[in-house]
């Protein structure tokens, strides 16, 4: 063996042996590197456990018709607040922009559960529609746990805080000198949408009464006529005040509105004020018995009314008060009564004042006391009937 033999290049067979060598350990080393690659992922993936997220309850998520609490307020409830957190709750308007909701804090009622009363006054004019996110923040610093995923909840106001047809009355006008068209006058303006306007005014005999109501249309406009036909006789100032409700509750944001306007002739015409008396005249006996009847025209419907009877001298007779304070009738106004005079009572002319305690109108009427007719002794054979001379 010469001393290059040491030396000597390695055969083709050889060559190939050691490629095919590298060429395994290359493919293995690859093989190695994609088989534990999803390994070492699948592990931290089992150790990165989710947060908790805080939970709303109340509005819940996807309801509608929710109702405001208070003008813009909106109660809210939920769980998953950490003790020394509270929920802080915000919202965005159709602009995108970002609005809080929350001013005085949630409640922590125990547990993680909570409660607030949130504010929704920034929403979008006509917007209903509230995605609300629920955050976790520390009581103490104002920061956001970390600990904890946000909670969302969408929703659909009943009423939107700022409508796209405000609650107005746009006819007629209030305090407006000059008069009303009729006296069924068409009242008009502007709401919510689906919401009730009711017109009320206040009638005789002190009661609130309906003129009308109606439904506010799709267009957020509304108009109706109305009745005030039961307003005291002769009453030609008209007041009256319309609410706007949805579901039986006034609308958030609106208040009852009075509306002061004038007619152009009275709604209820006055009645004439009329007193007579039946019989025009009475003999004594008559008047101390079975009284005398009157009748009385020209008050206000249901009012209250006081009875004086003065005799020929102008001297006021006692009257007991049950008799003395009657009521006018519902419907009509009129007052039917009689005057029994007291045994002492004289002949003459007697006069008879009905007095309306509310309207202060006053029926006055006479009537004539005659002394009895004087009974003659009979003359004639006993058993005949006495002769009576008028």
């Amino acid at each position: 063996m010469t001393p290059h033999a040491l030396f000597r290049s390695p055969t083709v067979e050889e060559g190939r042996g050691s490629s095919a060598r590298h060429s395994r350990l290359a493919v293995f080393g690859i093989a190695a590197v994609v088989a534990v690659a999803p390994a070492l992922i699948g592990v931290g993936v089992a150790n990165a456990a989710p947060l908790p997220v805080v939970t709303v309850t109340t509005p819940a998520n996807g309801a509608t018709g929710v109702a405001q609490v208070a003008p813009n307020v909106v109660a809210f409830a939920g769980s998953g607040v950490p003790a020394g957190d509270y929920a802080s709750v915000s919202y965005t308007d159709l602009t995108g922009a970002a609005h809080n909701a929350t001013f005085s804090g949630s409640t922590d009622a125990g547990a993680g559960n909570w409660t607030g009363a949130e504010t929704f006054d920034q929403l979008s004019v006509g917007q209903v529609t509230v995605t609300a996110v629920v955050t976790a923040k520390d009581v103490t610093t104002d920061a956001v746990d970390p600990n904890v995923a946000p909670g969302t909840t969408t929703f659909t106001l009943a009423v939107a805080p700022k409508p796209a047809q405000p609650f107005a009355i746009t006819s007629p006008v209030s305090n407006s000198t000059t008069p009303v068209a009729s006296t069924k006058p068409t009242f008009t303006g502007t709401g919510q949408a689906g919401a009730t306007i009711t017109i009320v005014y206040g009638a005789r005999a002190g009661q609130n009464l309906v003129a009308a109501t109606t439904t506010v249309g799709a267009t957020g406009t509304w108009s109706t006529p109305t009745d005030f036909s039961l307003l005291e006789p002769g009453q030609t100032d008209g007041t009256a005040i319309v609410t706007e409700t949805l579901n039986g509750k006034v609308v958030a944001g609106t208040s009852p509105t009075s509306v002061n306007f004038v007619f152009p002739s009275a709604p209820a015409p006055l009645i004439p004020v009329t007193l007579t008396t039946a019989p025009k005249s009475s003999t004594l006996s008559s008047a101390t018995t079975k009284g005398v009847a009157f009748a009385a025209t020209g008050f206000s419907p249901d009012e209250e009314v006081t009875i004086a009877v003065k005799d020929p001298s102008g001297a006021t007779i006692a009257l007991p008060k049950s008799a003395a304070h009657f009521f006018a009738d519902v419907a009509t106004g009129s007052f039917i009564g009689a005057v029994v005079l007291p045994t002492t009572a004289g002949t003459g002319t007697y006069t008879v004042t009905v007095t309306g305690v509310r309207s202060a109108r006053v029926a006055t009427g006479t009537f004539a006391v005659v002394a009895d007719p004087v009974t003659t002794a009979p003359t004639g054979p006993v058993g005949t009937l006495p002769v009576v001379s008028g």
